[in-house]
């Protein structure tokens, strides 16, 4: 682990030595980077003012931001700092070198039951310690999870995160539509139970290559998610498919919570406390050669276009 980084140190644009994009978003991209007085390599996200401005998602990375400076997990990703310039906003992260699952699971197709099984573990972790912090977390997809290059997973977009103060309910409809819950596409208010709804869509789709509900619209998707029983034949592990039918129950006060989860048979080979320490093995290490291998992420062209920013700011307040 690279790690001689100092947290407390504020940074600039002139300590870091670019590479490649490994990502091209909708806010800006995200760039492989040396953090040259350190000698650590890192993750530059790099966001446009203006785009954020001009879209209205201010609040979005603001929150982002604070989700990830506050919270601290094995499972969740280190934001190492932040700094702004006139038109940028620039996250620095841990370089996590075993690119995301989506594009595993397209090289793969389907996960083993054994590899699908400390995936969907650590992910109950990381979501969990989320919700013992008041945070929903909302993003769960294969293209929001991480490895590190021993094989353990992060999470790493915190964009449609949120707090919620005991027992309140958020309205936003936000979220990737195959992973919607049935109470948000019905905007009748959710909270945490949410994101065990969009566990069991994430179990689904590395068992089976594909997830449970799937329309050409969103508005057949949506349909299909509220009114649509799941086709359970590609899930041949009896014990698998039980704890489906517990995480994907349409409405949220019946469905499975963290506690009966862990207790769940699917997970009785793991004991939870050495799950939470990273003490299981992964069943698949990614390849790496060295420390700034970027092989585990797709060549992506930047496309970046830069707007001169002149609105205040302090629309970004100490970041």
């Amino acid at each position: 682990m690279h790690s001689s980084i100092n947290h407390k140190v504020s940074y600039n644009l002139e300590d870091f030595k670019l590479m490649r994009v490994i990502y091209n978003g909708s806010l800006g991209v995200i760039k492989i980077a040396l953090h040259e007085p350190s000698e650590t390599p890192v993750v530059l996200k790099i966001i446009s003012k203006y785009t954020v401005v001009s879209r209205s998602k201010t609040e979005f990375v603001m929150r982002e931001r604070n989700i990830l400076k506050q919270i601290k997990s094995p499972f969740i990703v280190r934001l190492l700092g932040t700094f702004q310039d006139i038109e940028h906003l620039y996250m620095v992260e841990e370089f996590l070198q075993g690119g995301d699952l989506f594009r595993l699971l397209k090289n793969m197709r389907t996960f083993p039951l054994d590899l699908a099984r400390f995936y969907t573990a650590e992910i109950v972790c990381a979501i969990n310690h989320l919700h013992c912090r008041g945070v929903i977390y909302r993003g769960l997809k294969p293209e929001n999870l991480a490895l590190d290059q021993e094989g353990h997973i992060r999470l790493v977009d915190f964009g449609m995160s949120k707090r919620l103060k005991d027992e309140e309910k958020t309205y936003t409809l936000c979220g990737t539509p195959d992973y919607l819950p049935p109470e948000i596409i019905l905007a009748t208010g959710h909270n945490e139970s949410a994101d065990w709804w969009t566990v069991g869509i994430f179990l689904f789709e590395i068992i089976t290559g594909k997830p449970p509900f799937i329309d050409k619209t969103p508005v057949g998707l949506y349909e299909k998610i509220l009114n649509s029983s799941i086709n359970f034949t590609k899930i041949t592990d009896p014990v698998a498919e039980n704890l489906l039918t517990k995480l994907l129950v349409k409405n949220p006060i019946e469905r499975i919570n963290a506690f009966d989860l862990k207790k769940h048979e699917f997970f009785s080979q793991y004991e939870w406390r050495f799950v939470e320490k990273k003490k299981i093995t992964p069943p698949y290490v990614p390849e790496i050669t060295s420390s700034l291998d970027s092989s585990n992420f797709p060549f992506v062209e930047c496309t970046q276009a830069t707007q001169p920013f002149v609105e205040n700011v302090d629309l970004f307040p100490g970041f």
